[in-house]
Order: C-alpha cells, then structure tokens, then sequence
C-alpha cells in the first residue's frame, strides 16, 4: 500500500501511478477523474456521504468497465 499526495505529483507521474493501481481508495472529488488512466475491471472504492450521493464517478467507472463500490 501507498499513499501518494497528488497535488505534488505533475500529470505524468500521475498517470504512470494510475495505470499500475490494482486498487483505488478514494474520497469523492475531482482527483478520481485519474481513473481513466487506470487498467480496466481494477476495484474503485469511493468514499462519500450516504445522505448526498453523487455517482458522476460511478458513471464514469462504468463506462471504463470497472468495479465501483
């Protein structure tokens, strides 16, 4: 495991990181928009409120193929 501090990280860094996840364990925000350098079917685990669920993030997991919680 690792974390990693993306505002301190240019896109490239970024997208190499995101295209060797196995895993994605994130709050909801803008930072998950990273996933679409991701491999396809890796498991992205969003954090957000239950009462105010945005599933913009979610959408984007299924048109990427992967598996969104």
């Amino acid at each position: 495991m690792k974390w990693i501090r993306f505002e301190l990280e240019n896109i490239e860094n970024t997208a190499d990181i995101f295209s060797k996840a196995k895993l994605i364990v994130a709050p909801h925000g803008a930072g998950l928009v990273n996933m679409i350098f991701s491999p396809k079917n890796i498991n992205i685990i969003e954090i957000m409120p239950l009462n105010e669920p945005n599933m913009c993030y979610w959408h984007l997991s299924q048109i990427l193929e992967n598996k969104h919680y």
